[in-house]
């Protein structure tokens, strides 16, 4: 008795053979990958597929973008590089990329205290305020050291020194000793007429 052929394999099956005068198609199940496989090729009409490992952690300076599916594999990703006047403000992970910010830039009122490193930000404190008129700026500030305030020489000594400066914000009074027009023993500066 003849019996005619199988046209197609059941769901879920392949076919791996054709049908012969002495027997029917072949029919394989289709690849069922385990929990630690994806399916690197699908299942069709004519092959059952085939798993493959998947990637279950990314190695080196690499992070996993994105885990494996049933039928992808994991994808990793190169992790940020923070460049110069940068800091990594959250270190990469097995699963994140790190977050890099630029350093702070201290306002016009502020200096920076603290040079940023690849591993904190820069650290800015506000400018000292010179107590005018009893302090003056001794030394100005720079972009990375706070301003030098120094108090103000008290006022001159009436009769011994005269005031050749006044104290300014910038500046100390300059107090010069009164001096006779001429030095007995020594060749007159000043000239009597």
């Amino acid at each position: 008795i003849c019996v005619p052929c199988s046209a197609e394999c059941p769901a879920g099956h392949a076919k791996t053979a054709e049908c012969t005068p002495k027997s029917d198609i072949t029919c394989s199940g289709c690849a069922v990958c385990a929990g630690d496989e994806f399916q690197a090729t699908p299942c069709s009409a004519t092959e059952p597929g085939t798993c493959q490992k998947a990637t279950l952690t990314c190695t080196g300076d690499r992070y996993m973008v994105k885990p494996h599916s049933k039928t992808e594999d994991a994808m990793c990703a190169d992790v940020t590089r923070c460049g110069d006047h940068q800091w990594e403000m959250t270190p990469a992970t097995a699963t994140q990329d790190a977050v890099c910010r630029d350093w702070t830039l201290c306002g016009e009122n502020s200096y920076e205290s603290a040079r940023g490193t690849a591993e904190r930000d820069a650290e800015c404190s506000p400018l000292s305020q010179c107590d005018v008129p009893n302090e003056f700026e001794a030394k100005a500030p720079t972009r990375d050291s706070d301003r030098v305030c120094k108090p103000v020489t008290p006022p001159c000594e009436v009769g011994e020194y005269w005031e050749l400066q006044a104290p300014s914000e910038k500046g100390d009074r300059i107090c010069q000793p009164v001096s006779p027009p001429w030095l007995p023993g020594k060749a007159s500066r000043w000239r009597m007429w």
